[in-house]
């Protein structure tokens, strides 16, 4: 599913339509001369629900990127390697290579029984069973990618705070009826 791509201006105005800012009256008249920055505090709503949407939604729901081939990969033990996640990575959804039987167990708590089996090597996963232990800013892989073509995608957080991705998901979850509607 390709997201759609809005700036942060496109989708203030987006955001003020969702939630019934706009469009505006033009049948009466009102002046003030105090008031909040009502954009500064909307896009701050706007920006606290993207990201909270990245970090919970499911990854179904999600724009997700292929971040295979900006990884570096090196052995961090026999039978496991690792790779530092790219800056902005904010969940790993899936981890696969062709020289796995099938992709990999994602595994979020490194002090889970999972992340705790890679250490022992009578018990740490191969082909059949691969693990990806994420934590501290690292993937660690079990077993080793074998030179295989890796495929590992991830949430991540745009490069800028002007760039929104959106899934239809996405928008349905502000409210949007149709995300057509918007879309110049």
């Amino acid at each position: 599913m390709n997201p759609i791509t809005l700036t942060a201006d496109s989708m203030l105005e987006l955001w003020k339509t969702a939630k019934g800012f706009e469009p505006l009256r033009t049948d009466c008249t009102v002046s003030r001369s105090d008031g909040p920055d009502l954009d500064r505090i909307l896009t701050l709503q706007m920006r606290a629900w993207y990201v909270g949407l990245l970090n919970t939604a499911p990854f179904s729901d999600l724009p997700l990127t292929d971040i295979g081939p900006r990884l570096t990969f090196s052995e961090r033990c026999p039978g496991s390697c690792s790779a530092r996640l790219p800056d902005g990575c904010l969940r790993v959804a899936s981890a696969d290579c062709d020289s796995w039987e099938r992709p990999a167990l994602i595994v979020t708590d490194p002090a889970s029984p999972d992340a705790a089996a890679q250490s022992n090597p009578f018990a740490r996963s191969g082909r059949a069973r691969p693990v990806a232990v994420v934590g501290d800013g690292l993937l660690t892989v079990q077993p080793p990618l074998d030179g295989g073509k890796t495929r590992i995608m991830a949430v991540m957080l745009p490069d800028s705070d002007d760039i929104y991705h959106l899934t239809p998901q996405m928008l349905a979850s502000l409210g949007v009826a149709d995300s057509n509607l918007f879309i110049c």
